[in-house]
């Protein structure tokens, strides 16, 4: 599956290459420089995030379900064939108050739908059902099974009142995507938010609203205990350089290799007020779900720790 994704991919590129204008449209054109309508306000999630220092994540785990191999110009328009390894994740921030999820990710039969069978990683699943069970918090950036599928299972072992927290486009997503043996996923009320501003879900840990991608994209704003500060962009950029470079994923993605075809004008607002902001705030990181590169220099650098 996913080397028929590959070549199906490189193929319809060469197909609109040679056909001119086309390509432009659907392969190379991505700059999201100039783009308006996204509105970012560091300085209010710092004020949301500011109580309970003590209480703040001091330190953040990554699993990685699997690994899918894409070629760039998928995750960045241009030209760019080379492969760009694409992770498939959730993340654990670890606080005296209790763990807060970001991203549950799915099962082995999820993965396999979705290409991703060969390099999937049981161990890393059962990790983070183990870590499920435990967790103060869980949420997630957006209703993709990839990000969002164990949720649709009926688990006795968590208190979805006191511990889930999902929007109530998140929760019409997955109910879209879930499996038809998974049964409807019931929640109560109060593990519904409406989230018409930011809020804070967890000491330190705040839920923005960014529709987009999908109804229900959210991103994270993290004050670390530490001081450091980290955003969870969830799919708004699928590798850091969308948000360095100002450049967004093509139309031939957006258009025909999606599930459920995203705003592109949202994205290219996020994308454009996310790089401002890099650009204004150098210490602020910037975490995308998927750039398996990234992950991997940020635990280099010691922000991250692999495996739950």
């Amino acid at each position: 599956m996913r080397r028929f994704l590959r070549i199906a991919l490189v193929a319809l590129a060469a197909l609109l290459v040679a056909g001119g204008g086309a390509a432009y449209y659907y392969v190379i054109d991505g700059s999201a420089r100039g783009a308006r309508g996204y509105a970012v306000d560091i300085d209010t999630w710092r004020a949301i995030a500011a109580g309970a220092p003590d209480l703040r994540p001091t330190a953040i785990a990554v699993e990685i379900l699997a690994i899918d191999t894409i070629p760039f110009f998928a995750s960045q328009a241009g030209t760019n064939r080379t492969p760009y390894a694409m992770a498939r994740t959730a993340f654990k921030l670890e606080s005296a108050w209790g763990d807060t999820l970001i991203d549950v990710g799915m099962d082995r039969a999820i993965a396999a739908r979705a290409g991703s069978q060969d390099t999937f990683d049981d161990a890393a699943f059962a990790r983070i059902e183990a870590a499920m069970s435990q967790a103060r918090r869980i949420a997630v950036t957006h209703e993709h099974p990839d990000h969002a599928a164990l949720l649709a299972r009926t688990r006795a072992d968590i208190d979805a009142a006191r511990v889930v927290r999902l929007t109530q486009p998140q929760l019409d997503g997955i109910q879209t995507y879930r499996r038809p043996e998974d049964g409807p996923l019931e929640l109560p009320g109060e593990a519904i938010v409406a989230l018409d501003a930011p809020m804070a879900i967890a000491p330190g840990v705040v839920m923005i609203p960014a529709p987009g991608h999908t109804p229900g994209s959210v991103m994270f704003f993290v004050a670390m205990a530490d001081g450091r500060e980290v955003l969870f962009v969830g799919d708004v950029a699928w590798n850091i350089d969308n948000i360095r470079l100002a450049r967004s994923r093509p139309r031939l993605v957006q258009e025909f290799f999606m599930v459920t075809r995203e705003d592109r004008a949202a994205v290219m607002a996020q994308i454009a007020a996310l790089h401002d902001l890099w650009q204004a705030e150098p210490d602020l990181v910037m975490l995308t779900s998927h750039d398996l590169r990234q992950i991997e220099t940020l635990k280099g650098e010691g922000l991250i720790r692999r495996s739950f």
